[in-house]
Order: C-alpha cells, then sequence, then structure tokens
C-alpha cells in the first residue's frame, strides 16, 4: 500500500524528539530527530548539520535495525521517512546514533515533548 506523505497535516506537533550532538569524532554535528505518530507507525523527520559524510541513522541503540541513510550534501542532510516498524512512544528513552563507516559521529535520546 502507498500513502501520500503530502495528506500529513501541516503544522502537527512531534510526539517525540530527539536531540542530537556531535561526538569526538563529529564536534560540530548537531540536529534533531522528530517522530509524528501517523497511519499505523510513525513518521520521522530528521535535520542534521556538519555530517561527517554520507551516514546511518539508527533508533534503538547501536545493534537497532538502521532506520535510513542520511546523506549528507555539504554537511547537512533533511529527510523524512515513514516506518511501521515502532509508534513514537515506543522510542521514548532510546538512543539515536548517527553513524558513518568509522564509528558513533552523533547520538541523542528519544524524549516525550
Amino acid at each position: 500500500m502507498r500513502y501520500d506523505i503530502t495528506a500529513f497535516p501541516a503544522g502537527s506537533q512531534p510526539e517525540v524528539t530527539a536531540v542530537l550532538t556531535g561526538t569526538g569524532r563529529a564536534p560540530h554535528l548537531h540536529g534533531s530527530v522528530k517522530l509524528y505518530p501517523w497511519i499505523k507507525g510513525t513518521l520521522v523527520k530528521a535535520e542534521l548539520v556538519n555530517l561527517p559524510g554520507d551516514c546511518v541513522m539508527r533508533i534503538g541503540g547501536k545493534n537497532g535495525a538502521p532506520l535510513f541513510d542520511a546523506r549528507s550534501n555539504d554537511g547537512y542532510c533533511f529527510t523524512a521517512v515513514y516506518t511501521d516498524r515502532f509508534c513514537p512512544a515506543e522510542a521514548v528513552g532510546e538512543s539515536v546514533f548517527i553513524e558513518d563507516g568509522d564509528g558513533v559521529a552523533g547520538k541523542g535520546n528519544c524524549q516525550f515533548n
């Protein structure tokens, strides 16, 4: 089944947010990941600045399944993806990791708004 992302209600507030900061490998990386309840899962919106290159984002710890690739455009990435793997409330307390080929470049924790 296909969903029309343009049908997502404008002005919706995220249920869960993670503020990301860089590690020693990428100290200037920062951004946010916002989780919105939608359909039977979650719309994930991420905005990242100062990425060290192309990265992968994981929610649920370093062993969590990759959620999406964060492709860097001169260090900037904005992306939105729908997943039915979890609902926003299930991510509360979980870590968000931004990883490149050499390890963790940034991280944050999911919290209710």
